[in-house]
């Protein structure tokens, strides 16, 4: 269940970390 949580809050994290460095560049 933890677990879970966490990998869908990192991916998501991943994901909007990924857009804000692309629409920076």
């Amino acid at each position: 269940m933890l677990k879970t949580i966490t990998s869908i809050v990192y991916t998501k994290y991943t994901i909007y970390k990924g857009k804000y460095n692309f629409s920076v560049l």
